[in-house]
């Protein structure tokens, strides 16, 4: 692997490490059973990692490049952390469903 697709690769395993890890210790001690401390925070990292991606190659699409290099990045930031909280609110509430 050379060039972007092995970054993508680093970077989707180094947040899935960074979030999956202290979700799934704060799941296991909080929830009844591992199985379902590991549902919810597989469910939480990936639904986070996916809604991150997608709402940063909309952010992409839809800021200027201009407009966010004047404001520091902030419309960066905002849409993509609104990407990743949406992501893992809708895996989690797909897992809640799924579960019953």
């Amino acid at each position: 692997m050379s060039g972007f697709p092995y970054a993508l690769w680093v970077i989707t395993v180094l947040l899935g490490v960074v979030v999956f890890v202290p979700l799934f210790v704060i799941a296991i001690i909080r929830l009844p059973s591992a199985r379902l401390a590991f549902i919810v925070s597989a469910s939480f990292s990936l639904g986070a990692m996916i809604g991150f991606f997608l709402s940063f190659m909309a952010v992409s699409w839809l800021i200027p490049p201009h407009l966010n290099e004047a404001w520091n990045g902030i419309p960066l930031f905002v849409f993509v952390s609104a990407g990743a909280i949406g992501g893992a609110a809708l895996a989690l509430g797909l897992a809640r469903k799924y579960m019953r």
